[in-house]
């Protein structure tokens, strides 16, 4: 276990054990070191330099290669030979390779047919070809590292003759696809399966930023066999690049992106992939008619609490759980089904061919062939005992003035099963007058709060509930007596003091002593 010192000013005769004692080059100190030792490079730059490292680490003893002072920088000078890799690690175990930077060369990083191969704190860029390319490697990261102006992937995860498994993509900046690399461009994150069943498996992509490409932020594909296992995509903030694509992928997460000025759909899921959960992901302005999401798929997609504008789906089947923005719209083409629900009873209208149904445990929506849907939620809930209950929102304006129908909605329970409606977004401290069928059913005050809750078991075939605004605040008067008047009156500004009586209200201030002067 061993720390080795390599300066521009060193020589590879040394016996590089010290900064003065330093050997020369980076790519001679790799073919050096074994299991446990540390090369430190100094913050020089290096021309022409071929990196590959000829031993492996252990577990508890790696091998690392990390900046000792300033930055090293790895310049290839040639970004056309093909030949020209800044660092190459071919079968072997447990290095690490931190806090470098690397340009000019036809690819990065390239890592085949290893394991344990941890890149940390690096800038890659200007290159022509891939910036970190993972094929055939297992429990491997790229973290917290700049990839940018990259003429083909900025990143590769690929399987070609073995599985590539738990490779970790997180906090890094990607972006700048081709950028000024001269490329044609790809992705920003490519995942490509060569091999067999499960070969590309167990992908964490977390916490990532990807900006600024011709073409996919992610994008997979492969031969023969395309299906990949386990990917899990979160966390990540994605604009001004093609779609997420989220494709041939089969028991993976797609949560807590945010995707925001994409130049085509938000995310595109293609067949045949399946079991994808997608929670908590928000996408905004997205260039093709607005469609956050499209899926041409035949597997189930579960949506749960997503922010997105438009749902389509051209095949199978989707479910869309407690979504977070107040408008949007579900399509289904090719009559697939769409079925929407909230497990909180929120109340919605929906202007399709379907009835909206509001049961004791949720409210839904399915779709019926090809149907175009805008759905629209209200800050109210609607919750039966027992059974269903149809309602049918025929006005929601809480902006209008005291004593004009605030809210009206048609009702149908299926059995006269008591329904309990809370509704928010009131006005503290005011009074709501609720009528069933025209007749007054109960008066609600808010008091501190900004809610009603109200509740009735008496249904015939239809009846019309409506919320009016009584009052804005609540009115109070005060009556005073006092057996010696002349004596007990004091007026200061806005207080008047009665006896032990003291009163700060100017308003009725001027009453009482309107009233008190007639006496």
């Amino acid at each position: 276990m061993t720390n080795y010192y390599v300066s521009k000013s060193g020589n590879n005769s040394n016996d590089g054990l010290s900064l003065s004692t330093a050997w020369g080059t980076p790519s001679f100190a790799a073919l050096q070191v074994s299991a446990g030792d540390t090369i430190l490079l100094n913050g020089d730059t290096w021309l022409n330099e071929n990196i590959i490292f000829s031993k492996s680490g252990a577990e508890s003893q790696p091998i690392t290669m990390k900046a000792y002072s300033g930055t090293p920088v790895l310049d290839g000078v040639d970004r056309t030979n093909q030949s020209n890799t800044g660092i190459k690690i071919s079968s072997q175990s447990y290095i690490i390779i931190d806090g470098l930077t690397i340009t000019n060369y036809f690819q990065g990083v390239y890592i085949r047919e290893s394991d344990h191969i941890n890149l940390n704190n690096l800038n890659v860029y200007n290159i022509l070809y891939i910036g970190i390319y993972f094929i055939d490697v297992v429990y491997s990261s790229l973290k917290n590292s700049d990839i940018h102006d990259t003429g083909w992937n900025s990143v590769s995860v690929q399987s070609n003759i073995n599985p590539t498994h738990n490779i970790t993509i997180q906090n890094n900046t990607i972006h700048d696809n081709p950028g000024t690399s001269g490329g044609a461009g790809h992705a920003l994150i490519d995942l490509f399966n060569y091999g067999a069943i499960e070969s590309v498996a167990d992908i964490d992509i977390l916490g990532n930023t990807l900006y600024n490409a011709i073409y996919s932020a992610l994008f997979e594909h492969g031969g023969t066999i395309l299906e990949m296992f386990r990917i899990n995509i979160r966390d990540n903030i994605i604009y001004n690049t093609k779609e997420l694509r989220v494709s041939y992928l089969t028991d993976s997460i797609v949560k807590d992106n945010y995707l925001h000025d994409i130049l085509t759909y938000g995310i595109l899921s293609v067949t045949p992939s399946g079991n994808i959960a997608y929670s908590n992901n928000k996408i905004v302005n997205t260039a093709y008619s607005q469609t956050d999401i499209i899926m041409s798929n035949t597997a189930v997609q579960t949506f749960l609490q997503n922010d997105i504008s438009l749902y389509k789906l051209r095949n199978g089947s989707a479910n869309i759980i407690d979504p977070l923005n107040n408008e949007f719209s579900i399509r289904s083409v090719n009559d697939c089904k769409i079925h929407l629900y909230y497990t909180h009873n929120t109340l919605f209208s929906a202007n399709g061919a379907n009835d909206v149904v509001f049961s004791s445990t949720n409210s839904e929506y399915s779709t019926i062939g090809d149907e175009l849907v805008l759905i629209t939620t209200y800050p109210m809930t609607a919750r039966p005992t027992t059974g269903l209950a149809y309602i049918s929102i025929d006005k929601f304006d809480l902006a209008l003035n005291i004593n004009q129908i605030l809210i009206e909605l048609t009702i149908n329970a299926t059995n006269g099963d008591n329904i309990t409606f809370t509704v928010n977004e009131l006005k503290p401290g005011s009074s709501y007058l609720i009528k069933k069928d025209g007749v007054d059913l109960t008066s609600i005050n808010t008091g501190s709060s900004n809610n009603i809750t109200f509740s009735n078991s008496i249904w015939s075939t239809s009846n019309k509930i409506t919320i009016e605004e009584q009052s804005a605040q609540s009115t109070f008067s005060i009556s005073i007596e006092c057996n010696q008047p002349e004596a007990a009156v004091v007026v200061d500004g806005n207080q008047i003091q009665l006896g032990s009586v003291s009163i700060k209200s100017a308003n009725l201030i001027e009453q009482i002593l309107e009233s008190y002067s007639k006496k």
